[in-house]
């Protein structure tokens, strides 16, 4: 049985199983030929164009529930639109071909269509009118932009989830950086995400330096800020001095210092690691959210 898909003015294209017999007394390459045309054919058609064809639609359906039992289906109720993909996606994947064939009147003499010229722009016929318009497509495919478009409130989610996962894995790998975090308003924002996690400076019970000498019997005082001082605290240069932060660590020893105006070749403000009594040459850092 014949399945006619389309005809038009030159072609009448019929649909195949890739199994079936079709230009019998052809040769190879003739078959061939008329498979990759008729394959062309298939694909520069608009899909939303076609749908909306009801006949066509038929046609299609009643071919695929025929030849293809696993499509029972889609061909009994399945969407427009979802018939026309699977047979583009069956010809481009060749277990369909569709043939171009002379028209039934083919007999019937008629003038010689006027020869196309060929354009730079892709036109073969000036004098047939587009299927669809470029306004009309053009607006479906903004319809189809807009219905798939994230929504602003699922993207605003999708980044804290993003910022909340960086934070958890980082908080508690540097002073500075739970430092930055509480600063940013993420420890705010995000701590109740975190399972657990050791205490921010905004967690630090604050204390004042009593100038008392450490119990290492020695110290290292640097723009007035001792060498040691509580765990996990932060400590402030006095007034008159040179304006520094220290972050203690869990041993009372420096961790982090952040200097706002000593700028010895370092922008202001900038950052100092600490690793046992030797301070790095320091790092351009911002303390601003």
């Amino acid at each position: 049985m014949t399945y006619e898909l389309r005809t038009d003015s030159q072609h009448r294209y019929v649909m195949y199983r890739r199994d079936e017999r079709y230009l019998p007394f052809g040769r190879d390459d003739d078959r061939r030929k008329a498979v990759e045309k008729g394959q062309q054919f298939v694909a520069s058609a608009y899909p939303e164009v076609w749908e909306k064809n009801v006949g066509l639609v038929q046609r299609v359906r009643q071919f695929l529930g025929n030849n293809f039992h696993w499509h029972d289906r889609l061909t009994t109720s399945g969407a427009d639109r979802e018939v026309i993909d699977t047979l583009m996606s069956m010809v481009r994947g060749g277990s369909i071909v569709v043939i171009p064939e002379e028209p039934l009147d083919a007999g019937v003499a008629t003038l010689p269509a006027k020869a196309s010229s060929s354009s730079f722009w892709g036109v073969d016929n000036y004098d047939v009118a587009p299927v669809v318009s470029v306004a009309s497509r053009y607006q479906s495919q903004l319809e189809r932009l807009a219905a798939e478009h994230t929504a602003w409130a699922e993207s605003q989610s999708a980044m804290d989830e993003l910022n909340a996962g960086f934070m958890r894995k980082m908080a508690g790998t540097s002073p500075l950086m739970d430092f930055l975090f509480d600063a940013a308003g993420w420890t705010g924002k995000y701590g109740d995400k975190l399972a657990s996690g050791p205490a921010t400076p905004g967690e630090c019970e604050p204390f004042e330096y009593n100038g008392v000498a450490s119990e290492r019997g020695e110290k290292i005082d640097l723009a007035g800020l001792p060498f040691d001082g509580p765990a996990n605290s932060w400590l402030e240069s006095e007034p008159g001095m040179k304006q520094q932060w220290r972050m203690f660590g869990a041993d009372g020893t420096p961790v982090v210092d952040i200097d706002f105006d000593g700028h010895h070749g370092q922008p202001n403000p900038h950052a100092h690691n600490w690793d046992g009594l030797v301070r790095d040459h320091g790092w351009p850092v911002s303390i601003l959210p």
